[in-house]
This record gives structure tokens, C-alpha cells and sequence, in this order.
């Protein structure tokens, strides 16, 4: 079975995926790369990695691929590897650089996620604040019993009327974090009358939400305001304060200029992670809203997402949608997996999003589940059993509509740029 796959990889070398400047191209195996023009390959950019624990995603995708130095990128960095090895080299490169850095914020670029909560004509957009609500809602889903349906929503109430408040009533500079703990700091009978209770008649959407959270009585109120208010003083330190109280991030300009963003976290304390997940959030609605102006509805500059540790580092809602259209807008995304399992409990439609990565490079694994699905994803062109003993310098490559490919890891040690990492 696997002399069949070689076959087929051998004649992919002339199949025209390739752009003939190495430099256009995304490093897929030893042998196959594929070119930045859609238009010449008809595939899209999506890629998905999936191998176990010690597989090589990093070493032999996700480096040699920020190497090629040819798209912006926006990286999950768990610990700072990745920063450390190729940050420098980006920048002689000529890449603005952001760091998004959860473990040591004073080496962070500061991130308020207020900031990108507008569309082209600088109104806010709804949808997205209700979005930043959301992912700061997620962030107290360990603290909270969220099965009690009446608090969950009494929580959002109170927690949106605040963010549109601000929006509305304060200048920019005083819309962050910082200012959503100010107001939770007022007792209720203060944020009464912020909010213009009792009311006369609905003014706008921040009263309609506080109304909807006053329907508790005062007291029931009052302990709803402290419980939040301990929770996110506790998940929200000072030094995390001081990082979104203002912005340089420049999230609206990754598609303009070669960029490189940055996002460092600890895998192991994990309560900030509500941060990369609103940023990574937010660069795609920014993203798509500076599309609406540009020829084509493409970015100037091919956006390129490179996950690492996607499942254990980062989570963007409605990510199938995002891998459905992205590619339209010059956007492409790359995830890393130890297993399916992984994507299967973060996502409900996890089958679509595998759908929509045009490439899926299989490095290993020893899960049963992925091995019979990738096999049935490919069309058991190889059965559970050879793909449990594929060699560790090895992997199988599906790209769609094309059949599936076995060869070479790429080994980052033969990139032409290998030897301007910092070791």
C-alpha cells in the first residue's frame, strides 16, 4: 500500500502545486509544497497537522514554514519557543513584531480588546461586543454553576449593559477592562442610577440589558455584582489590568504589512487563555471588515494563522465558519493536533472543520479513534494497522481531490533559513 502512495508522490513533483520561486510556497512534506496562489493551484491554504506528542509538528511544519517569511502570521507560541527561535530572524526580515505575552506581561505588547469593536465607519458593531462578552463569560465558566440558566443570563445582562455603557458614555481611554471592574466596584444602588433605573422608557441597548438583570430583586442583585466582581479580580490581576488598558497591538494592519504576531501562554495556568482566545477572535472580524474596502475583498498581504498546541492553547468560536471563508479574504489557517479526540470535544462541527483544511498531513498517532477516522477520512486507501506503523520520519500527506501521498517529513535542519534561528 504505501509503494502505491510513493508512486503517487513521486509523480505530485510535476503536478504544478509547486510555485517555481521556492519562496511562494507553504512547506507541506520533503517532497510537496504548495503554491501561495490559489488561483494557479485551486486548493485552498488550510492546513491541519495531526500527530502525537514528540511527532515533529513543531520542528517539521510549524518552523519551516515561518521560515519561508513570505505571509503575516498570527501564532499560538505555547512557553515562547517559537518567539525565541524565530523572532529575530522575522524581523531582519522586515516584520513588525507583537507579542501577545501571557506568562511575563512585561515583555507584552498591550492588548485592549475594546479596541476592535468597530466596523469600517468606526460605529460599534453589536455583534462583536456581544462576542468580547462571550469569551469574558468563558473565562468564569470554572467558577461559576453555568446549569443554573437564570444566573448565567443575569450575568450577561449585567456584564453587556456594562460594556455598551462604556462604548456609548466613555471616551476610548476609558474603555478596558479596568473600567468594566470600576463599575462592578458601585453598589447596586449607584449602578441604579448609572443606568437610569426606574425607567421611563428604554433608551438604548445598555438600559434594556440592565433591566433585564434588575428584574432580580436588590438583594439577589447585589450578591450577583460581588460574586462577579471577586471572580474577575481573581482572573483579572493587576498586571493583566496594566496590559489592557490601552493598545499597540495594530491588529487592523497584520493584512497591510508583513506581521508577526505572537501569542505566548502557559499551558499549565491556563485562566488567561480568555485573552488569545478574544484577540484571535477579534483579528478575524477586523480582518474581514478591512476586506470590505479593498479590491476583491482580498488582504493586501496573505494572512497566515500557524495554531500550535491549538487544542490545548487557544478556542475560536465558530472556527468551521472561519475556515470557510477565510480563504477568500487572502486568510489561511493551520492547526496542530495530538488527535481528532482533541477537536471533537472543543467542537461540535469538528467533522466540517476538517472538511474545510484543504491539506491534512497525518505525522502519527496512537489513538485508535484518529487512526480509523483519518483512514475513513481518505478512503481507507490505508488501513488502522499501517498507519499505526508508519516510520517516524514518514507521513501521509491528503490533499483535496488529489489522491493521498506518503513521504518525508520536512526537516527543518534543510530549510535555507535553518541556520538564522536562534539556537
Amino acid at each position: 500500500m504505501f509503494n502505491f502512495l510513493k508512486k503517487h508522490t513521486n509523480q505530485m513533483k510535476h503536478n504544478q502545486l509547486a510555485d517555481k520561486v521556492s519562496e511562494n510556497n507553504i512547506i507541506l512534506t520533503d517532497d510537496v509544497k504548495l503554491s501561495l496562489d490559489t488561483a494557479q493551484t485551486g486548493k485552498n491554504l488550510n492546513v491541519c497537522v495531526i500527530g502525537s506528542t514528540g511527532t515533529g509538528k513543531t520542528r517539521n511544519y510549524v518552523l519551516p514554514n515561518i521560515l519561508q517569511a513570505n505571509t503575516s502570521y498570527v501564532i499560538t507560541d505555547p512557553n515562547g519557543y517559537l518567539l525565541k527561535e524565530t523572532g529575530k530572524f522575522l524581523e531582519e526580515q522586515g516584520y513588525k513584531i507583537k507579542v501577545l505575552n501571557l506568562i511575563d506581561m512585561e515583555h507584552s505588547n498591550h492588548y485592549n480588546p475594546f479596541n476592535y469593536i468597530y466596523g469600517n465607519d468606526r460605529i460599534v458593531d453589536k455583534t462583536t461586543v456581544m462576542k468580547m462578552v462571550n469569551l469574558l463569560l468563558s473565562a468564569l465558566k470554572n467558577k461559576i454553576d453555568f446549569e443554573k440558566t437564570f444566573l448565567m443570563d443575569m450575568i450577561k445582562d449585567l456584564i453587556s449593559a456594562i460594556c455598551f455603557y462604556l462604548v456609548e458614555n466613555e471616551n476610548m481611554g476609558n474603555c478596558n477592562l479596568k473600567s468594566i471592574i470600576r463599575l462592578l466596584n458601585m453598589p447596586i444602588s449607584e449602578l441604579d442610577t448609572i443606568f437610569n433605573v426606574p425607567y421611563d422608557e428604554i433608551y438604548n441597548i445598555y438600559n434594556t440589558n440592565y433591566m433585564l438583570f434588575r428584574k432580580s430583586s436588590k438583594e439577589q442583585a447585589e450578591s450577583i455584582r460581588i460574586m462577579i466582581l471577586n471572580i474577575l479580580q481573581e482572573i483579572i490581576p493587576p498586571d493583566i489590568i496594566k496590559l489592557t488598558e490601552d493598545d499597540d497591538m495594530e491588529l487592523d494592519l497584520t493584512g497591510n504589512r508583513k506581521t508577526a504576531i505572537f501569542i505566548t501562554m502557559s499551558l499549565a495556568q491556563n485562566k488567561l487563555n480568555f485573552l488569545s482566545d478574544m484577540l484571535l477572535t477579534q483579528i478575524f472580524n477586523v480582518l474581514y471588515v478591512k476586506t470590505e474596502s479593498l479590491p476583491n475583498n482580498e488582504l493586501p498581504v496573505h494572512v497566515r494563522f500557524m495554531l500550535d498546541e491549538f487544542a490545548n492553547s487557544v478556542y475560536i468560536p465558530d472556527l468551521e465558519k472561519h475556515l470557510a471563508v477565510c480563504g477568500s479574504h487572502n486568510i489561511s489557517v493551520n492547526i496542530t493536533l495530538q488527535c481528532i479526540e482533541q477537536l471533537k470535544t472543543l467542537y461540535k462541527y469538528w467533522d466540517i472543520i476538517l472538511n474545510n483544511c484543504g491539506s491534512i498531513l497525518f505525522f502519527g498517532c496512537h489513538s485508535v479513534e484518529t487512526l480509523k477516522c483519518f483512514s475513513d477520512f481518505i478512503g481507507n486507501q490505508i488501513s488502522v494497522d499501517q498507519l499505526k506503523t508508519i516510520d517516524t520520519d514518514k507521513c501521509v500527506l491528503n490533499i483535496h481531490d488529489m489522491p493521498t501521498f506518503y513521504g518525508k517529513k520536512f526537516d527543518v535542519e534543510n530549510h535555507i533559513n535553518y541556520d538564522k534561528l536562534e539556537k
